[in-house]
């Protein structure tokens, strides 16, 4: 005998999310998981653009530029980084 559906929405989510899931199932959300972390990883550490940055960042974090803040040289960083189209 099959349950009825219920009409509260936490108890429905509660069936959709309760069943077992297959390992078709698992397997796809650990691909879909890889592929956003490996997403995630390359756009910001690993693009030309977060290299420009950080590395416009530790070359200009000097004693000799130490009348900026961290924040103004990463600003400036950004804008030249752009501006190079990188």
């Amino acid at each position: 005998m099959r349950k009825k559906p219920s009409d509260n929405l936490f108890d429905q989510i509660d069936q959709m999310f309760s069943k077992k899931r297959t390992g078709k199932e698992k397997r796809m959300y650990i691909i879909i998981g890889a592929v956003v972390a490996v997403f995630l990883i390359y756009t910001l550490f690993l693009s030309p653009y977060a290299q420009c940055v950080s590395g416009y960042v530790n070359y200009h974090s000097d004693e000799r530029y130490s009348h900026k803040t961290n924040s103004e040289i990463k600003a400036r960083a950004k804008i030249h980084c752009k501006a190079l189209g990188r």
